[in-house]
């Protein structure tokens, strides 16, 4: 789709494809979905996946407002999530960027909700609750208590050296932190996909700030 259009948009959504066929239409109906207008989807496709790539172009034709929006960015081989996320790095145009795994889905409200909150707080990194599903099994995660009584320095700290921060998708960044980060993390440290630690440079950003909009992670 060309996005060269006069409209940046309030947020790029990356989501990487693999192997996620049996929960994929939920999760392009849940972003489709979303409150906030001026969303750039960029699902990236970790290797042929024909089947994927149909899915998200069935669902998205039901979505008319949102067609000029969205792209599918496909590679020849499988490239792992890291290579994916640093893609969609890559092609964002959004003020804020946010991931999402393409067996999760949000709720419709979050993107605006989180938006906002940056908006109106001045935030540069936002993040958000979440839930995760086992089955017919929901365990909440609660952002909020992991960061009571935690120093900007505490956080920075703990998004750079620990697994226990939430994470990379129940963050909102600016664009330009993440590439603050890429400049200085190697790709074998940002290959350690899903512990937040790719954002944490950009906390020497403005400011941390979080809101309880929910995600839903299958």
């Amino acid at each position: 789709m060309d996005l060269n259009n006069a409209l940046v948009p309030k947020v790029s959504v990356i989501v990487p494809v693999y192997r996620s066929e049996a929960y994929l239409e939920r999760c392009c109906r849940s972003l489709f979905s979303q409150t906030l207008d001026a969303i750039e989807y960029l699902f990236i496709l970790d290797g042929p996946l024909k089947t994927a790539e149909q899915i998200i172009s069935d669902v998205f034709k039901e979505y008319p407002q949102r067609q000029e929006w969205v792209s599918i960015l496909s590679h020849t081989e499988n490239r792992g999530i890291s290579y994916c996320r640093q893609e969609g790095h890559d092609q964002a145009r959004g003020e804020y960027l946010y991931h999402c795994d393409s067996d999760d889905w949000v709720d419709v409200e979050m993107y605006r909700k989180m938006y906002d909150y940056a908006l109106d707080n001045g935030s540069d990194l936002v993040f958000c609750d979440y839930t995760k599903t086992y089955g017919n099994k929901n365990s909440d995660c609660v952002f909020r208590k992991n960061i009571t009584n935690c120093s900007r320095e505490a956080i920075l700290e703990r998004l750079l050296t620990s697994f226990a921060l939430n994470p990379v998708w129940s963050a909102m960044a600016k664009r330009e932190l993440y590439g603050a980060c890429v400049d200085i993390l190697d790709v074998g440290l940002r290959a350690v996909a899903d512990d937040g630690r790719d954002l944490g440079i950009g906390l020497i950003g403005n400011e941390l700030g979080e809101h309880g909009a929910e995600g839903i992670v299958g």
